[in-house]
């Protein structure tokens, strides 16, 4: 997932997991990010480790919280 700062001032992000399987699912890279106006797109990795044996879809929400005045909030 790369993130992108568009504007002309620094945006942080913070990223939670969270539903049913939210426990097998990470977020690898620096979280919360701040990417300050101008820098290169920051990417997070997102993967999956299921505990179990169990085979089945495992499914969890991305929320991202950032100090974007127009999108503060985003779900994924």
């Amino acid at each position: 997932m790369s993130l992108i700062e568009t504007g002309n001032l620094s945006l942080s992000v913070n990223g939670v997991l969270g539903g049913p399987n939210a426990a097998e699912f990470s977020i690898m890279g620096n979280n919360p990010a701040t990417i300050n106006d101008g820098d290169i797109p920051y990417v997070w990795t997102l993967t999956c480790q299921p505990n179990s044996e169990t085979a089945g879809t495992r499914t969890a929400t991305l929320t991202l919280t950032t100090n974007d005045l127009d999108n503060p909030m985003s779900f994924f």
